[in-house]
């Protein structure tokens, strides 16, 4: 069963996730804001994390750049930015850190995140990729 953290603040967003993640059999882990993201990420170890950009207290390119940091025990989990703002120097910027993707909430159910993530557990199994944008 793969793990999955989602940071999300958006309690509606969080629960349709969850809802979908698990029907899907992923254990799923919740995160209402980055700081708990980074507490979360900190003690355990995910097989993907989904970031939202738009957080209280620490927003996902903040989290972004602490899981990436040398030692971070989330260096080398796949990270996806989980958002609306389709801002390409946002984007640009999660890219350079060191995300792996990133997926439209407006443009994309979790069905879809899911379908999309076990392809890309499929095709590269755990290793960076060039997905850009579904």
């Amino acid at each position: 069963m793969k793990k999955v953290l989602i940071a999300e603040d958006d309690y509606y967003i969080q629960e349709i996730f969850l809802i979908a993640f698990r029907k899907a059999e992923y254990n799923v882990i919740l995160a209402k804001d980055g700081e708990e993201a980074v507490e979360k990420a900190k003690v355990d170890v995910y097989d993907v994390i989904l970031l939202d950009i738009m957080m209280p207290k620490m927003n996902g390119i903040e989290v972004l750049r602490i899981l990436r940091a040398p030692g971070s025990l989330a260096q080398k989990t796949p990270v996806f930015l989980l958002t609306n703002l389709a801002q390409d120097n946002i984007i640009k910027e999660a890219f350079d850190i060191g995300a792996d993707g990133y997926f439209i909430k407006a443009q994309m159910d979790p069905d879809d995140v899911i379908e999309e993530l076990e392809k890309y557990f499929q095709d590269n199994k755990q290793t960076k990729s060039d997905i850009k944008n579904f």
